[in-house]
């Protein structure tokens, strides 16, 4: 009697892969299918305490070192920097995802804006830009945990 009923769920299951309304279509979706990736970056600086640089001087500095990384193509991609503050020296730098591992890279060889001897660190990296608005590792509860 068992081997009966499993001959019919076995016969039911095969004629319903056939039957094309009870066919599935399988959607396999990419780690990075967003088209941009958004970085957030901030400029160390080693000999001063203050930084007379503007995002259009940054933007320069990352495209030279772009291109001297990556030959003119490197030097062709293009990125925005969305926001930068001269106070807290941080960027919020959008760049398509393609090329998203090798402004980063580009990032580690720049070593002076301007005058000023620098670094520039990457703090947060993510797909999505409302991701960098606040930072879990540095998060504080306002309200006493009892």
């Amino acid at each position: 009697m068992v081997h009966k009923m499993a001959d019919e769920n076995a016969e039911s299951c095969q004629q319903a892969n056939e039957d094309p309304k009870y066919k599935f279509k399988r959607i396999v979706s990419k780690l990075n299918a967003l088209p941009y990736r958004y970085l957030k970056v901030e400029i160390i600086l080693h000999n001063t305490q203050k930084l007379y640089a503007t995002a259009k001087a940054l933007k320069h500095v990352m495209n030279m070192s772009m291109r001297s990384l990556f030959g003119t193509l490197g030097g062709a991609v293009t990125f925005d920097i969305i926001k930068y503050s001269s106070e807290s020296r941080v960027a919020i730098i959008r760049c398509p995802a393609k090329f998203y591992v090798k402004i980063r890279a580009s990032l580690f060889t720049i070593t002076q804006l301007g005058d000023t001897l620098v670094t520039l660190h990457t703090i947060q990296s993510s797909s999505h830009l409302m991701a960098l608005a606040c930072n879990s590792r540095d998060y504080i509860p306002s309200i006493p945990v009892v």
